[in-house]
C-alpha cells in the first residue's frame, strides 16, 4: 500500500430476497476492507464496533497542554538525572550498556508531604520503564525520592528502588546482557 492508496472499511451485511424484496441485516463482527477495488470480508468484533459506535465520539482536536501537564515534565526533567543514576546503577549488574528512561515513562504513584502544610520537604514515589534503544522496555522499577531543602548537595535522596518487573530483549539486543559471573 502507498501514501496514495485508499482503503475504506465499513460494516458488512447480510443479505437475502423473500418474497421479491431483499432484506439486508448487519452480519454482527464483520467488516468490508476494500482496496484497489477488492472487497474482503474480515471478521472483527472491535473494528465493527468501532465503526458503529466509536469514531463519532473520537476527538480530531490535538491534545490540550494543560499547567499539571507542564508542571508534571518539568519535575520529570529535574528528576531525570536522580533516575537515570539509580536505574544504572540496578540495571548495570545486569548489562553491559546503560539503559534510558525517558521523561514519558515516568508515572507519578504517590506524593507525600513531610511536617505539615506548606513544609518544603516530601517524599515522591515513582513507577520508570527504563528502555534500550528506542522503545525496548528492558523492566519496571519503583523508586522512592527525598525531597527537601536540607538534603546536600542537590536537594534530592534516593530513599528506596524496588525493581518490580523484567523484560525480555529483543534478539538484537541480547549481546548486552553481561556474561554470567562464575
Amino acid at each position: 500500500m502507498k501514501n496514495v492508496d485508499v482503503a475504506i472499511v465499513e460494516p458488512a451485511y447480510d443479505c437475502y430476497v423473500q418474497n421479491q424484496k431483499k432484506f439486508c441485516t448487519l452480519a454482527d463482527g464483520v467488516v468490508i476492507l476494500t482496496q484497489n477495488d477488492q472487497k474482503i470480508r474480515l471478521k472483527s468484533v472491535e473494528l465493527f464496533d468501532w465503526l458503529l459506535t466509536g469514531w463519532k465520539h473520537e476527538s480530531t482536536a490535538p491534545p490540550q497542554d494543560t499547567k499539571e501537564m507542564m508542571v508534571n515534565d518539568i519535575l520529570m526533567l529535574l528528576l531525570g538525572p536522580e533516575i537515570d543514576k539509580a536505574v544504572s546503577n540496578y540495571y548495570s549488574k545486569y548489562f553491559t550498556e546503560t539503559s534510558m528512561v525517558y521523561p514519558y515513562e515516568v508515572e507519578i504513584e504517590k506524593v507525600e508531604r513531610i511536617g505539615g502544610f506548606r513544609t518544603f520537604h516530601f517524599l515522591i514515589t515513582l513507577e520508570v520503564t527504563p528502555v534500550f534503544g528506542a522503545h525496548n522496555p528492558i523492566g519496571k522499577d519503583r523508586l522512592t525520592f527525598e525531597i527537601a531543602p536540607t538534603i546536600i548537595p542537590s536537594q534530592i535522596k534516593l530513599k528506596n528502588f524496588e525493581h518490580l518487573e523484567s523484560y525480555e530483549l529483543p534478539p538484537h539486543f541480547q549481546d548486552l546482557i553481561q556474561p554470567k559471573r562464575q
